[in-house]
């Protein structure tokens, strides 16, 4: 794990602590080494009024492929962005610590793994339901399923759940969408531990990211 990664992971979890004061029961195991912390934390905001409401998070806008189909390229990122934008800071702030710290787990991996053999039995008895024969419908599924990935309805890199697979899509797209947060995801990073910084004892079940384009 790089010194840049280890740097992030240290200031969303101090930043964290500011809202422990109503999430506590979310971000604890998150915050261990940081417990001793947490009463003083507490203490602090415990009479101030707290903020409810939204972080707002400036990232740039996303690109598609013009060679990529544009409404399965409009299903995938409307739904990365829908489940960003209505998942509790307190969601977000446990996947992304977890991500860091742990990359893709082997839940992760087995969650996109029953996607993609659910995918492939649904697609065969299509095609035995069509009246192709046992072999040309193991043949055709598979073929079929070397172009699609199981879609996670967040990647986990910008905060998502890594074993909510929503469904599988385009490869290709997919691809695209995961490369281009890549770049973005710090920018949520910087906005959510200055939001926290700045809101300590923030109420984080009840605040949420508001994504502006720019």
């Amino acid at each position: 794990m790089s010194a840049e990664v280890k740097k992030i992971i240290r200031e969303l979890k101090q930043a964290a602590l500011k809202g422990f004061a109503h999430a506590d029961h979310k971000l604890h195991q998150l915050t261990a080494n940081l417990d001793g912390h947490l009463d003083d934390v507490i203490r602090q905001v415990r009479d101030r009024d707290h903020y409810d409401g939204k972080v707002d998070v400036s990232i740039k806008k996303f690109k598609r492929n013009k060679n990529h189909d544009s409404a399965e390229y409009n299903r995938q990122y409307n739904e990365q962005m829908d489940t960003l934008q209505k998942m509790p800071l307190s969601d977000w702030l446990k996947n992304r610590i977890e991500y860091l710290e742990h990359g893709r787990t082997s839940d992760s991996l087995r969650a996109q793994q029953n996607a993609r053999d659910d995918a492939f039995r649904d697609m065969y008895d299509d095609l035995r339901d069509q009246g192709h024969s046992k072999d040309d419908a193991t043949r055709l599924a598979n073929e079929w399923l070397e172009t699609q990935a199981a879609l996670h309805r967040l990647d986990g890199i910008a905060g998502g759940n890594v074993t909510d697979i929503s469904r599988v899509g385009d490869s290709r797209i997919n691809s695209s969408l995961g490369s281009q947060w890549r770049s973005r995801v710090g920018d949520i990073d910087a906005a959510v531990i200055d939001f926290l910084n700045r809101n300590p004892g923030v109420d984080l079940d009840n605040t949420f990211i508001n994504v502006v384009l720019r």
